[in-house]
Protein backbone atom coordinates (compact mmCIF):
# COMPACT_ATOMS: atom_id res chain seq x y z
CA UNK A 1 0.00 0.00 0.00
CA UNK A 2 1.47 3.32 -1.06
CA UNK A 3 1.65 6.33 1.28
CA UNK A 4 -1.37 8.59 0.86
CA UNK A 5 -1.54 12.34 0.98
CA UNK A 6 -4.01 13.63 3.55
CA UNK A 7 -4.92 17.20 4.47
CA UNK A 8 -3.14 19.00 7.25
CA UNK A 9 -5.22 18.80 10.43
CA UNK A 10 -4.53 22.47 11.14
CA UNK A 11 -6.06 23.44 7.77
CA UNK A 12 -8.85 20.86 7.74
CA UNK A 13 -11.53 23.11 9.24
CA UNK A 14 -10.84 26.36 7.37
CA UNK A 15 -13.96 25.90 5.30
CA UNK A 16 -16.26 26.12 8.32
CA UNK A 17 -14.62 29.24 9.72
CA UNK A 18 -16.03 32.69 9.06
CA UNK A 19 -14.31 36.04 8.66
CA UNK A 20 -15.43 37.20 12.08
CA UNK A 21 -13.62 34.40 13.86
CA UNK A 22 -10.90 33.70 11.30
CA UNK A 23 -9.86 36.79 9.29
CA UNK A 24 -7.36 34.77 7.30
CA UNK A 25 -9.85 32.14 6.12
CA UNK A 26 -10.07 31.37 2.41
CA UNK A 27 -13.19 31.41 0.26
CA UNK A 28 -16.22 30.02 2.05
CA UNK A 29 -16.53 26.74 0.18
CA UNK A 30 -12.87 26.05 -0.58
CA UNK A 31 -10.38 24.39 1.73
CA UNK A 32 -6.83 25.67 2.03
CA UNK A 33 -4.71 22.53 2.21
CA UNK A 34 -1.47 24.40 2.87
CA UNK A 35 1.53 22.17 2.45
CA UNK A 36 -0.45 19.19 3.69
CA UNK A 37 1.26 16.29 5.40
CA UNK A 38 2.32 12.87 4.21
CA UNK A 39 1.37 10.02 6.46
CA UNK A 40 2.77 6.54 6.09
CA UNK A 41 -0.32 4.39 5.75
CA UNK A 42 1.37 1.02 5.28
CA UNK A 43 -0.05 -1.67 7.52
CA UNK A 44 2.26 -2.88 10.26
CA UNK A 45 2.52 -6.48 11.45
CA UNK A 46 2.73 -7.45 15.07
CA UNK A 47 6.08 -7.11 16.77
CA UNK A 48 7.03 -10.54 18.05
CA UNK A 49 8.13 -9.03 21.34
CA UNK A 50 4.81 -7.30 22.08
CA UNK A 51 2.68 -8.97 24.72
CA UNK A 52 -0.98 -8.28 25.63
CA UNK A 53 -1.72 -6.96 29.09
CA UNK A 54 -3.66 -10.08 29.99
CA UNK A 55 -3.16 -13.24 27.94
CA UNK A 56 -6.30 -14.76 29.41
CA UNK A 57 -8.42 -11.99 27.92
CA UNK A 58 -6.49 -11.33 24.72
CA UNK A 59 -5.48 -14.00 22.23
CA UNK A 60 -3.09 -12.77 19.58
CA UNK A 61 -4.89 -14.30 16.60
CA UNK A 62 -8.31 -13.09 17.77
CA UNK A 63 -7.08 -9.52 18.24
CA UNK A 64 -5.47 -9.33 14.80
CA UNK A 65 -8.39 -11.01 13.07
CA UNK A 66 -10.89 -8.65 14.72
CA UNK A 67 -8.85 -5.60 13.78
CA UNK A 68 -8.35 -6.59 10.14
CA UNK A 69 -12.00 -7.50 9.71
CA UNK A 70 -13.02 -4.20 11.34
CA UNK A 71 -10.93 -2.32 8.78
CA UNK A 72 -12.18 -4.24 5.78
CA UNK A 73 -15.74 -5.11 6.79
CA UNK A 74 -18.01 -2.13 7.55
CA UNK A 75 -20.67 -4.12 9.34
CA UNK A 76 -20.67 -6.77 12.09
CA UNK A 77 -17.09 -6.54 13.32
CA UNK A 78 -17.09 -2.78 13.36
CA UNK A 79 -20.29 -2.79 15.41
CA UNK A 80 -18.81 -5.31 17.81
CA UNK A 81 -15.72 -3.16 18.40
CA UNK A 82 -17.83 -0.02 18.77
CA UNK A 83 -19.95 -1.82 21.38
CA UNK A 84 -16.73 -2.82 23.16
CA UNK A 85 -15.59 0.81 23.22
CA UNK A 86 -18.95 2.06 24.56
CA UNK A 87 -18.88 -0.65 27.22
CA UNK A 88 -15.43 0.59 28.30
CA UNK A 89 -16.86 3.99 29.25
CA UNK A 90 -17.78 2.60 32.64
CA UNK A 91 -16.57 -0.04 35.04
CA UNK A 92 -18.52 -1.97 37.69
CA UNK A 93 -17.35 0.67 40.17
CA UNK A 94 -18.22 3.68 38.01
CA UNK A 95 -21.56 2.89 36.39
CA UNK A 96 -23.36 5.75 34.60
CA UNK A 97 -20.09 7.65 34.35
CA UNK A 98 -20.08 10.36 31.66
CA UNK A 99 -23.69 9.55 30.82
CA UNK A 100 -23.87 12.19 28.09
CA UNK A 101 -21.04 10.51 26.17
CA UNK A 102 -22.69 7.12 26.52
CA UNK A 103 -26.01 8.46 25.19
CA UNK A 104 -24.35 10.14 22.21
CA UNK A 105 -22.27 7.08 21.28
CA UNK A 106 -25.25 4.77 21.72
CA UNK A 107 -27.19 6.92 19.25
CA UNK A 108 -24.26 6.75 16.81
CA UNK A 109 -24.21 2.96 17.19
CA UNK A 110 -27.95 2.71 16.48
CA UNK A 111 -27.72 4.62 13.19
CA UNK A 112 -28.58 2.40 10.23
CA UNK A 113 -26.83 4.57 7.65
CA UNK A 114 -23.69 6.58 8.31
CA UNK A 115 -21.53 8.88 6.23
CA UNK A 116 -18.14 7.60 5.08
CA UNK A 117 -16.34 10.09 7.36
CA UNK A 118 -18.22 8.81 10.40
CA UNK A 119 -17.64 5.17 9.43
CA UNK A 120 -13.89 5.63 9.10
CA UNK A 121 -13.70 7.75 12.27
CA UNK A 122 -15.40 4.96 14.22
CA UNK A 123 -12.99 2.40 12.81
CA UNK A 124 -9.92 4.49 13.61
CA UNK A 125 -10.98 5.04 17.22
CA UNK A 126 -12.10 1.50 18.03
CA UNK A 127 -9.03 -0.15 16.45
CA UNK A 128 -6.75 2.21 18.38
CA UNK A 129 -8.71 1.47 21.55
CA UNK A 130 -8.43 -2.27 20.94
CA UNK A 131 -4.69 -1.94 20.38
CA UNK A 132 -4.21 -0.09 23.66
CA UNK A 133 -6.31 -2.62 25.54
CA UNK A 134 -4.15 -5.41 24.13
CA UNK A 135 -0.85 -3.45 24.38
CA UNK A 136 -0.44 -4.12 20.66
CA UNK A 137 1.77 -1.53 18.94
CA UNK A 138 0.97 -2.98 15.49
CA UNK A 139 -2.76 -2.43 15.95
CA UNK A 140 -2.19 1.11 17.16
CA UNK A 141 -0.01 1.83 14.14
CA UNK A 142 -2.57 0.27 11.80
CA UNK A 143 -5.24 2.52 13.25
CA UNK A 144 -3.31 5.45 11.79
CA UNK A 145 -3.95 4.04 8.33
CA UNK A 146 -7.65 4.16 9.06
CA UNK A 147 -7.28 7.60 10.64
CA UNK A 148 -5.79 8.89 7.40
CA UNK A 149 -8.82 7.54 5.53
CA UNK A 150 -11.12 9.29 8.01
CA UNK A 151 -9.32 12.62 7.46
CA UNK A 152 -9.73 12.26 3.70
CA UNK A 153 -13.46 11.53 3.98
CA UNK A 154 -13.99 14.36 6.47
CA UNK A 155 -12.11 16.72 4.17
CA UNK A 156 -14.56 15.90 1.38
CA UNK A 157 -17.55 16.48 3.65
CA UNK A 158 -16.25 19.86 4.80
CA UNK A 159 -15.82 21.15 1.25
CA UNK A 160 -19.62 21.39 1.05
CA UNK A 161 -20.26 24.00 3.72
CA UNK A 162 -24.03 23.60 3.69
CA UNK A 163 -23.81 19.84 4.02
CA UNK A 164 -21.15 20.12 6.73
CA UNK A 165 -23.38 22.34 8.86
CA UNK A 166 -26.53 20.30 8.38
CA UNK A 167 -25.07 16.83 8.98
CA UNK A 168 -24.91 15.38 12.48
CA UNK A 169 -22.54 12.75 11.08
CA UNK A 170 -19.91 15.35 10.23
CA UNK A 171 -20.01 16.75 13.76
CA UNK A 172 -19.83 13.28 15.32
CA UNK A 173 -16.86 12.43 13.08
CA UNK A 174 -15.02 15.55 14.33
CA UNK A 175 -15.67 14.52 17.91
CA UNK A 176 -14.51 10.93 17.40
CA UNK A 177 -11.31 12.16 15.76
CA UNK A 178 -10.79 14.46 18.75
CA UNK A 179 -10.88 11.39 20.99
CA UNK A 180 -8.56 9.56 18.62
CA UNK A 181 -5.99 12.36 18.92
CA UNK A 182 -6.34 12.45 22.72
CA UNK A 183 -5.30 8.80 22.80
CA UNK A 184 -2.72 8.84 20.00
CA UNK A 185 -1.51 12.46 19.63
CA UNK A 186 -0.25 12.18 16.03
CA UNK A 187 0.82 15.82 16.22
CA UNK A 188 1.29 18.32 19.04
CA UNK A 189 -2.12 19.52 20.27
CA UNK A 190 -3.84 18.12 17.17
CA UNK A 191 -6.80 17.16 19.35
CA UNK A 192 -7.41 20.88 19.79
CA UNK A 193 -7.67 21.33 16.02
CA UNK A 194 -10.46 18.77 15.87
CA UNK A 195 -12.11 20.21 18.99
CA UNK A 196 -11.94 23.70 17.49
CA UNK A 197 -13.41 22.40 14.24
CA UNK A 198 -16.28 20.75 16.08
CA UNK A 199 -16.77 23.96 18.06
CA UNK A 200 -17.04 25.99 14.85
CA UNK A 201 -19.61 23.54 13.52
CA UNK A 202 -21.67 23.78 16.70
CA UNK A 203 -21.43 27.59 16.78
CA UNK A 204 -22.40 28.02 13.13
CA UNK A 205 -25.26 25.53 13.41
CA UNK A 206 -26.69 27.66 16.21
CA UNK A 207 -28.40 26.80 19.53
CA UNK A 208 -31.70 25.65 17.98
CA UNK A 209 -30.00 22.69 16.27
CA UNK A 210 -28.95 21.40 19.70
CA UNK A 211 -32.14 21.65 21.73
CA UNK A 212 -33.33 18.09 21.18
CA UNK A 213 -32.56 14.78 19.55
CA UNK A 214 -29.10 13.81 18.43
CA UNK A 215 -27.97 17.44 18.24
CA UNK A 216 -28.65 17.79 21.97
CA UNK A 217 -26.72 14.59 22.76
CA UNK A 218 -23.73 15.78 20.73
CA UNK A 219 -23.75 19.16 22.45
CA UNK A 220 -23.90 17.77 25.99
CA UNK A 221 -21.14 15.27 25.24
CA UNK A 222 -18.78 17.89 23.86
CA UNK A 223 -19.42 21.18 25.64
CA UNK A 224 -16.63 20.75 28.20
CA UNK A 225 -14.17 20.16 25.36
CA UNK A 226 -15.10 23.53 23.88
CA UNK A 227 -14.29 25.25 27.17
CA UNK A 228 -10.97 23.41 27.44
CA UNK A 229 -10.07 24.49 23.91
CA UNK A 230 -10.81 28.10 24.88
CA UNK A 231 -8.57 27.77 27.95
CA UNK A 232 -5.71 26.42 25.88
CA UNK A 233 -5.82 29.24 23.34
CA UNK A 234 -6.59 31.89 25.98
CA UNK A 235 -9.72 33.09 24.26
CA UNK A 236 -13.32 33.71 25.25
CA UNK A 237 -15.61 30.72 24.82
CA UNK A 238 -18.70 31.31 22.67
CA UNK A 239 -20.73 29.11 25.02
CA UNK A 240 -20.57 31.98 27.51
CA UNK A 241 -22.77 34.17 25.29
CA UNK A 242 -26.41 34.67 26.39
CA UNK A 243 -28.00 32.47 23.69
CA UNK A 244 -25.77 29.49 24.47
CA UNK A 245 -26.06 29.89 28.24
CA UNK A 246 -29.83 29.97 27.79
CA UNK A 247 -29.65 26.77 25.75
CA UNK A 248 -27.88 25.01 28.63
CA UNK A 249 -30.54 26.12 31.10
CA UNK A 250 -33.35 25.20 28.70
CA UNK A 251 -31.92 21.70 28.36
CA UNK A 252 -31.70 21.46 32.14
CA UNK A 253 -35.30 22.60 32.60
CA UNK A 254 -36.62 20.00 30.14
CA UNK A 255 -34.51 17.12 31.49
CA UNK A 256 -35.26 14.71 34.36
CA UNK A 257 -34.21 16.26 37.66
CA UNK A 258 -32.11 14.91 40.46
CA UNK A 259 -30.73 16.49 43.66
CA UNK A 260 -27.29 16.81 42.10
CA UNK A 261 -28.38 18.03 38.64
CA UNK A 262 -28.93 21.71 39.37
CA UNK A 263 -25.60 22.11 41.16
CA UNK A 264 -23.98 20.31 38.25
CA UNK A 265 -25.44 22.80 35.75
CA UNK A 266 -24.51 25.75 37.99
CA UNK A 267 -20.96 24.40 38.03
CA UNK A 268 -20.83 24.33 34.23
CA UNK A 269 -22.26 27.85 33.96
CA UNK A 270 -19.44 29.13 36.18
CA UNK A 271 -16.87 26.92 34.47
CA UNK A 272 -17.72 28.26 31.00
CA UNK A 273 -17.35 31.87 32.18
CA UNK A 274 -13.83 31.38 33.54
CA UNK A 275 -11.88 31.53 30.23
CA UNK A 276 -13.51 34.88 29.47
CA UNK A 277 -12.51 36.24 32.86
CA UNK A 278 -8.91 34.99 32.62
CA UNK A 279 -8.60 36.69 29.21
CA UNK A 280 -9.87 39.94 30.75
CA UNK A 281 -7.52 39.72 33.74
CA UNK A 282 -4.57 38.94 31.46
CA UNK A 283 -5.34 41.94 29.26
CA UNK A 284 -5.55 44.33 32.22
CA UNK A 285 -2.40 43.05 33.95
CA UNK A 286 -0.46 43.13 30.65
CA UNK A 287 -1.50 46.71 29.89
CA UNK A 288 1.20 49.35 30.27
CA UNK A 289 -0.87 51.75 32.37
CA UNK A 290 -4.39 50.43 33.05
CA UNK A 291 -6.82 52.65 34.90
CA UNK A 292 -7.53 52.01 38.56
CA UNK A 293 -11.21 51.57 37.69
CA UNK A 294 -10.40 48.79 35.20
CA UNK A 295 -8.18 47.03 37.71
CA UNK A 296 -10.71 47.27 40.54
CA UNK A 297 -13.57 46.15 38.27
CA UNK A 298 -11.58 43.10 37.14
CA UNK A 299 -10.68 42.33 40.76
CA UNK A 300 -14.31 42.50 41.90
CA UNK A 301 -15.47 40.31 39.02
CA UNK A 302 -12.87 37.68 39.83
CA UNK A 303 -13.81 37.70 43.50
CA UNK A 304 -17.42 37.15 42.46
CA UNK A 305 -16.43 34.14 40.32
CA UNK A 306 -14.42 32.75 43.19
CA UNK A 307 -17.21 33.07 45.74
CA UNK A 308 -19.77 31.51 43.39
CA UNK A 309 -17.47 28.54 42.72
CA UNK A 310 -16.99 28.02 46.44
CA UNK A 311 -20.75 28.25 47.09
CA UNK A 312 -21.52 25.69 44.36
CA UNK A 313 -18.85 23.35 45.70
CA UNK A 314 -20.27 23.69 49.22
CA UNK A 315 -23.74 22.70 47.98
CA UNK A 316 -22.26 19.70 46.20
CA UNK A 317 -20.29 18.68 49.28
CA UNK A 318 -23.53 18.76 51.29
CA UNK A 319 -25.35 16.58 48.76
CA UNK A 320 -22.64 14.00 48.02
CA UNK A 321 -22.89 12.06 51.32
CA UNK A 322 -26.68 11.79 50.96
CA UNK A 323 -26.23 10.34 47.46
CA UNK A 324 -23.37 8.04 48.42
CA UNK A 325 -20.97 10.09 46.28
CA UNK A 326 -18.62 11.51 48.91
CA UNK A 327 -14.89 11.03 48.19
CA UNK A 328 -12.69 9.47 50.86
CA UNK A 329 -9.02 9.69 51.78
CA UNK A 330 -7.47 6.20 51.74
CA UNK A 331 -3.88 4.88 51.88
CA UNK A 332 -2.08 4.81 48.54
CA UNK A 333 -1.99 1.33 47.03
CA UNK A 334 1.54 2.10 45.81
CA UNK A 335 2.63 3.37 49.24
CA UNK A 336 3.60 6.68 47.68
CA UNK A 337 6.06 8.54 49.87
CA UNK A 338 5.08 12.02 48.73
CA UNK A 339 1.31 11.47 48.84
CA UNK A 340 0.72 8.49 51.16
CA UNK A 341 -3.03 9.23 51.25
CA UNK A 342 -5.07 9.55 48.07
CA UNK A 343 -8.60 10.59 47.16
CA UNK A 344 -10.85 7.71 46.21
CA UNK A 345 -14.10 8.52 44.41
CA UNK A 346 -17.33 6.58 43.87
CA UNK A 347 -17.79 8.07 40.40
CA UNK A 348 -15.52 9.50 37.69
CA UNK A 349 -17.86 12.43 37.10
CA UNK A 350 -17.51 13.46 40.75
CA UNK A 351 -13.72 13.09 40.50
CA UNK A 352 -13.63 15.27 37.37
CA UNK A 353 -15.73 17.96 39.04
CA UNK A 354 -13.44 17.87 42.10
CA UNK A 355 -10.19 18.20 40.12
CA UNK A 356 -11.77 20.73 37.76
CA UNK A 357 -12.82 22.83 40.73
CA UNK A 358 -9.26 22.72 42.08
CA UNK A 359 -7.90 23.88 38.72
CA UNK A 360 -10.43 26.70 38.32
CA UNK A 361 -9.84 28.00 41.83
CA UNK A 362 -6.08 28.01 41.25
CA UNK A 363 -6.54 30.00 38.01
CA UNK A 364 -8.81 32.50 39.73
CA UNK A 365 -6.42 32.84 42.67
CA UNK A 366 -3.47 33.52 40.37
CA UNK A 367 -5.55 36.08 38.42
CA UNK A 368 -6.60 37.86 41.60
CA UNK A 369 -3.08 37.93 43.03
CA UNK A 370 -1.81 39.29 39.71
CA UNK A 371 -4.42 42.05 39.76
CA UNK A 372 -3.58 42.95 43.35
CA UNK A 373 0.11 43.16 42.42
CA UNK A 374 -0.75 45.48 39.55
CA UNK A 375 -2.92 47.67 41.77
CA UNK A 376 -0.14 47.93 44.37
CA UNK A 377 2.40 48.60 41.59
CA UNK A 378 4.39 45.54 42.58
CA UNK A 379 4.32 44.42 38.95
CA UNK A 380 5.59 46.96 36.42
CA UNK A 381 7.34 47.05 33.06
CA UNK A 382 10.60 46.17 34.79
CA UNK A 383 9.22 42.66 35.38
CA UNK A 384 8.43 42.02 31.71
CA UNK A 385 11.94 41.03 30.66
CA UNK A 386 12.37 37.29 29.98
CA UNK A 387 14.64 35.17 32.12
CA UNK A 388 17.40 33.30 30.29
CA UNK A 389 18.18 29.60 30.35
CA UNK A 390 21.17 30.16 32.62
CA UNK A 391 18.88 31.43 35.38
CA UNK A 392 17.02 28.13 35.69
CA UNK A 393 17.94 25.83 38.56
CA UNK A 394 15.10 23.31 38.34
CA UNK A 395 15.47 20.18 36.22
CA UNK A 396 13.30 17.14 35.56
CA UNK A 397 14.29 13.63 34.55
CA UNK A 398 12.28 11.40 32.19
CA UNK A 399 12.36 7.60 32.30
CA UNK A 400 14.89 7.39 29.47
CA UNK A 401 17.27 9.66 31.37
CA UNK A 402 16.45 12.78 29.38
CA UNK A 403 16.92 15.90 31.49
CA UNK A 404 14.51 18.80 30.91
CA UNK A 405 15.79 22.24 31.88
CA UNK A 406 12.96 24.52 30.75
CA UNK A 407 13.80 28.22 30.27
CA UNK A 408 11.32 30.75 31.46
CA UNK A 409 9.23 33.25 29.52
CA UNK A 410 7.37 36.26 30.91
CA UNK A 411 3.85 35.25 32.01
CA UNK A 412 2.02 38.43 33.06
CA UNK A 413 -0.55 36.86 35.39
CA UNK A 414 1.82 34.32 36.90
CA UNK A 415 4.75 36.71 37.17
CA UNK A 416 2.57 39.40 38.70
CA UNK A 417 1.10 36.94 41.21
CA UNK A 418 4.63 35.93 42.25
CA UNK A 419 5.23 39.48 43.49
CA UNK A 420 2.53 39.18 46.17
CA UNK A 421 4.10 37.69 49.27
CA UNK A 422 2.36 35.59 51.94
CA UNK A 423 -1.06 35.69 50.30
CA UNK A 424 -3.76 33.31 51.61
CA UNK A 425 -4.72 32.53 47.99
CA UNK A 426 -1.23 31.12 47.46
CA UNK A 427 -1.51 28.66 50.33
CA UNK A 428 -5.00 27.66 49.20
CA UNK A 429 -3.78 27.06 45.64
CA UNK A 430 -0.94 24.83 46.84
CA UNK A 431 -3.40 22.76 48.89
CA UNK A 432 -5.71 22.44 45.88
CA UNK A 433 -2.82 21.43 43.59
CA UNK A 434 -1.83 18.73 46.07
CA UNK A 435 -5.43 17.50 46.13
CA UNK A 436 -5.20 17.05 42.35
CA UNK A 437 -2.06 14.98 42.88
CA UNK A 438 -3.85 12.91 45.51
CA UNK A 439 -6.61 12.25 42.96
CA UNK A 440 -4.15 11.04 40.32
CA UNK A 441 -3.68 7.44 41.44
CA UNK A 442 -7.41 6.73 41.34
CA UNK A 443 -8.33 8.73 38.22
CA UNK A 444 -5.40 7.51 36.12
CA UNK A 445 -6.73 3.96 36.44
CA UNK A 446 -10.27 4.80 35.31
CA UNK A 447 -11.65 4.47 31.78
CA UNK A 448 -12.22 6.87 28.90
CA UNK A 449 -12.04 10.59 29.73
CA UNK A 450 -11.04 10.44 33.41
CA UNK A 451 -7.29 10.50 32.62
CA UNK A 452 -7.87 13.38 30.17
CA UNK A 453 -9.61 15.59 32.73
CA UNK A 454 -6.92 14.65 35.23
CA UNK A 455 -3.96 15.55 33.04
CA UNK A 456 -5.48 18.92 32.13
CA UNK A 457 -5.57 19.67 35.85
CA UNK A 458 -2.06 18.26 36.32
CA UNK A 459 -0.83 20.70 33.68
CA UNK A 460 -1.85 23.50 36.02
CA UNK A 461 -0.40 21.89 39.14
CA UNK A 462 3.04 22.09 37.52
CA UNK A 463 2.74 25.86 37.75
CA UNK A 464 1.40 25.88 41.31
CA UNK A 465 3.37 23.30 43.28
CA UNK A 466 6.25 25.02 45.10
CA UNK A 467 8.74 22.14 45.32
CA UNK A 468 10.70 20.61 42.48
CA UNK A 469 10.26 17.13 43.94
CA UNK A 470 6.49 17.59 43.63
CA UNK A 471 6.73 18.75 40.03
CA UNK A 472 8.99 15.77 39.24
CA UNK A 473 6.26 13.59 40.75
CA UNK A 474 3.75 15.13 38.33
CA UNK A 475 6.08 14.47 35.37
CA UNK A 476 6.33 10.81 36.44
CA UNK A 477 2.53 10.57 36.70
CA UNK A 478 2.13 12.06 33.21
CA UNK A 479 4.51 9.43 31.85
CA UNK A 480 2.40 6.67 33.40
CA UNK A 481 -0.79 8.15 31.93
CA UNK A 482 0.87 8.34 28.51
CA UNK A 483 0.80 4.54 28.27
CA UNK A 484 -2.94 4.79 27.63
CA UNK A 485 -3.24 8.43 26.54
CA UNK A 486 -0.49 9.93 24.41
CA UNK A 487 -1.69 13.47 25.10
CA UNK A 488 0.13 13.23 28.43
CA UNK A 489 3.44 13.21 26.55
CA UNK A 490 2.38 16.35 24.75
CA UNK A 491 2.12 18.10 28.13
CA UNK A 492 5.71 17.10 28.85
CA UNK A 493 6.84 18.19 25.38
CA UNK A 494 5.19 21.58 25.93
CA UNK A 495 7.21 21.82 29.12
CA UNK A 496 10.45 20.96 27.32
CA UNK A 497 9.87 23.40 24.44
CA UNK A 498 8.96 26.31 26.73
CA UNK A 499 11.06 29.23 25.42
CA UNK A 500 11.54 32.93 26.26
CA UNK A 501 10.28 34.13 22.87
CA UNK A 502 7.10 32.05 22.96
CA UNK A 503 3.85 33.99 23.16
CA UNK A 504 2.10 32.76 26.27
CA UNK A 505 2.96 29.09 25.62
CA UNK A 506 1.01 26.38 27.37
CA UNK A 507 4.05 25.25 29.34
CA UNK A 508 5.22 25.78 32.85
CA UNK A 509 5.77 29.04 34.70
CA UNK A 510 8.43 28.16 37.26
CA UNK A 511 8.52 29.67 40.72
CA UNK A 512 11.08 32.32 41.57
CA UNK A 513 13.98 31.76 43.98
CA UNK A 514 12.05 33.74 46.60
CA UNK A 515 9.04 31.47 46.22
CA UNK A 516 11.27 28.41 46.35
CA UNK A 517 12.81 29.49 49.65
CA UNK A 518 9.34 30.32 50.96
CA UNK A 519 8.03 26.88 49.95
CA UNK A 520 10.94 25.04 51.60
CA UNK A 521 10.32 26.99 54.79
CA UNK A 522 6.61 26.14 54.66
CA UNK A 523 7.38 22.44 54.34
CA UNK A 524 9.61 22.54 57.39
CA UNK A 525 6.88 24.27 59.40
CA UNK A 526 3.95 22.20 58.14
CA UNK A 527 3.55 18.45 58.57
CA UNK A 528 -0.08 18.09 57.58
CA UNK A 529 0.39 18.10 53.80
CA UNK A 530 2.56 14.97 53.74
CA UNK A 531 2.55 12.37 56.45
CA UNK A 532 6.21 11.58 55.63
CA UNK A 533 7.36 15.17 55.34
CA UNK A 534 10.83 14.35 56.69
CA UNK A 535 11.64 12.58 53.41
CA UNK A 536 10.96 15.66 51.29
CA UNK A 537 14.10 17.74 52.08
CA UNK A 538 16.41 14.82 51.25
CA UNK A 539 14.62 14.13 47.96
CA UNK A 540 14.72 17.82 47.13
CA UNK A 541 18.46 17.84 47.76
CA UNK A 542 18.94 14.82 45.50
CA UNK A 543 17.01 16.54 42.72
CA UNK A 544 18.95 19.81 42.93
CA UNK A 545 21.23 20.24 39.89
CA UNK A 546 23.49 22.64 41.78
CA UNK A 547 24.44 19.91 44.24
CA UNK A 548 25.17 17.57 41.31
CA UNK A 549 27.34 20.21 39.63
CA UNK A 550 29.29 20.70 42.82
Amino acid sequence: MRPQEVPSIQNLYNVISDDKHNPESTAENQLDFGSGSTRNTQLRTRDATSTPLNERDWIQGDVETSAILAMLCPNEYQEQLLANFIHSLSTPVTLNTFKSHGVWLAEVAEQGIRSASLQWSIRALVISHLGRQACDAALIQNSRTVYGKALQRLNRDLQDREQALSSDDTLSACMLLTFYEVYNCTDSNSWLSHAGGAGNLIRLRGPDRHRSGHGKSVFLAFRYFLVMEAFHYRKACFLNTPEWRKLCWDIYETSPKGPFYRANEEYFQEFVATPNYVVRALRVVSAKDPSTDDLQAALRKGQGHRERFKAIKSRMDAQFPKLGLAPNLVPSAHKDELFPEIWQYPDVHVASIFTGYCAMMCLLNVSLMGLEAKIKRLYTEAHHAPVGVADIVEHYVLQDGTVIRPPRAPRPLWDAAAQVDEHPYRAESIDLARDVCKSSEWMSNQPFLAPLFLLLSLRLTLRILPLQVERQWVIDMLLRISAKMQLAKSVIEDFESFSPDAELPAGIALVTEVEKARAERDVKDTHTHHSRSRSIPSRLKDANPRSEAA
